[in-house]
């Protein structure tokens, strides 16, 4: 006796003639009629009742068909569980500003791997204003979402196109890693206010508008720093930074881990008065996520 058999008879039970099964089936009436006929043989019984108005159940024909479903249901529900069990495999493409990737990724994704090691996120880094019209733009793009850091404005958080929508993640909190030639590396909580009086480094890779540098924008309500300097390569940056050369910033929270190495005469230290910051996702409002972009997201969330 053949699986196959027990599922021919089911979908003869569904139907009134050998004709209207084997279409159901694609297969001829002929071979439906043998592989019935060898299974009424091999449990030696009738199950159909053949007459010229058709075919239908005998009684033993019904009670191997309940048999043969509760066989069929079974099988499905081992196979979902066991695809419920399975290690999930797959790919994901998504966007990140450069301090995400330099700040976040890194360690993330390396604990992501370890745990989920048949799925693959590709990060591609881009500025801000091309995330945003590209996530706003239809038909939608293989980029499922963008990791982006954002401030309030007046309590609010920015609407960033009518197809996109941001979801926080965590609050963030802004460092200054001030070189101990600087006075002020010996306060407390200096407020970003007093930093403007003191050269300012900011990492902005070279996809990035300088206008629109996260960091500046920090600066926008308070007045200009004395001096601006922009560097596009993190680890000169941070080789700057670690000289003396200016004041450089980075963010913190319960989801990062700094990229900085231990730098030595370099105080790190939270800006008291710093714009509420926070680290999240961007996602087009039409998108479905693929079950690695959510798998992904799931374990950034917890």
């Amino acid at each position: 006796m053949h699986s196959d058999q027990l599922y021919y008879l089911i979908v003869l039970s569904q139907n009134s003639s050998m004709n209207a099964a084997s279409q159901d089936l694609h297969i001829t009436p002929s071979a439906l009629s043998i592989s019935i006929k060898n299974l009424e043989n091999e449990l030696k019984m009738r199950l159909l009742n053949r007459t010229s108005r058709g075919i239908t159940l005998t009684e033993q024909g019904k009670q191997i068909v309940k048999i043969a479903e509760t066989f069929f249901n079974s099988i499905k529900d081992v196979q979902e569980e066991a695809a419920a069990h399975s290690p999930i495999s797959g790919e994901c493409q998504i966007y990140a500003v450069q301090g995400v990737l330099d700040n976040l990724l890194p360690k993330v994704i390396c604990d992501f791997y370890d745990q989920y090691p048949l799925l693959h996120i590709t990060v591609t880094t881009e500025s801000m204003p091309k995330i945003i019209r590209t996530l706003n733009t239809l038909p939608l793009t293989q980029y499922e979402f963008a990791l982006i850091y954002t401030r309030m404005f007046d309590g609010q958080l920015p609407v960033f196109g009518d197809s996109c929508s941001f979801t926080p993640l965590t609050p963030v909190r802004l460092l200054a890693h001030i070189h101990e030639r600087f006075p002020i590396s010996r306060t407390k909580n200096p407020s970003l206010k007093s930093l403007l009086n003191y050269p300012i480094l900011v990492y902005n890779p070279a996809s990035e508008e300088q206008d629109t540098n996260p960091t500046i924008g920090l600066f926008s309500s308070i007045g200009s720093p004395r001096n601006i300097i922009f560097e596009s390569n993190f680890h000169i940056y941070q080789s700057m930074v670690q000289q003396g050369l200016g004041i450089g910033f980075n963010v913190i929270s319960p989801l990062l881990s700094l990229n900085y190495p231990n730098m030595e005469n370099i105080h790190t230290i939270v800006i008291k008065d710093a714009p509420p910051l926070y680290l999240g996702y961007l996602l087009n409002n039409d998108n479905t996520l693929s079950l690695p972009a959510h798998t992904f997201l799931d374990f950034l969330i917890s």
